[in-house]
């Protein structure tokens, strides 16, 4: 009875060691970030797959598209604690790989709408930002990025960004304070940013797309006097 238990312990952990889920996850991967927060209409698409309505903590991988609605907002949150708020009318793919822990490379491409971000800085990688028109590198940075179809505007709270224009190959760095601003036909601009700018990007989108809901409950005590009970919560 012994030897079969011991037999059936050695089968076991053998099994355990050939399956994929317990393998070590050391190879190259596809990036995942997570969607930790959805607020009203946000769609997720798979590649060679339609947009379905997302879910709070669906997975993310790479190749997949987030898009906002009219008043609606996705945050996104990667293993490094990277933060995108993508805001309303806005369309953002997830793109990159990992190996082991290591983040080996890692890019949003937008085409348009608006991106709140605060990345974490890596020991190595730099997380960049792609449209048809530019390329942004980034450790440790947070700001907005606005993208539409002629233009791409960041506006820098913190850290370092360097913004390649990728028609006439010229890139500029974007510090703290300022807004960089890089369009079709090649043309970067890097000034101060106005207070305007500044406070657009600290904007809290996720405390300003709260619904407020409120119920009101009327009943009559014992005295025979109606009190109206009123409950109000944010969602």
């Amino acid at each position: 009875m012994k030897k079969n238990h011991i037999i059936l312990i050695a089968l076991i952990s053998a099994l355990l060691v050939m399956s994929p889920a317990w393998a070590p996850q050391d190879g190259k991967r596809d990036i995942q970030a997570v969607l930790v927060r959805i607020i009203n209409n946000v769609e997720t698409k798979a590649p060679t797959k339609a947009y379905t309505k997302a879910i709070n903590h669906q997975q993310l991988k790479a190749g997949y598209e987030v898009r906002t609605a009219t008043k609606s907002v996705a945050v996104i949150k990667f293993i490094d604690n990277s933060k995108l708020v993508v805001r309303e009318r806005s369309i953002a793919e997830i793109k990159g790989e990992v190996e082991g822990k290591q983040i080996l490379d890692r890019q949003v491409h937008m085409t348009k709408g608006n991106i709140k971000f605060e990345v974490t800085k890596g020991p190595k990688e730099q997380f960049r930002f792609t449209s048809p028109i530019s390329v942004a590198s980034i450790r440790g940075t947070s700001g907005l990025w606005g993208q539409s179809d002629s233009t791409s505007s960041y506006v820098m709270l913190s850290g370092l960004l360097n913004l390649l224009n990728l028609i006439s190959n010229r890139s500029e760095d974007i510090g703290e304070g300022q807004t960089g601003i890089t369009d079709a036909e090649g043309n970067i601009v890097v000034r101060q940013s106005t207070e305007g700018e500044q406070n657009e990007a600290q904007h809290d989108d996720e405390q300003e797309q709260r619904t407020r809901r409120q119920i009101r409950i009327t009943g009559e005590e014992r005295d025979g006097n109606v009190r109206t009970v009123i409950l109000e919560w944010d969602e």
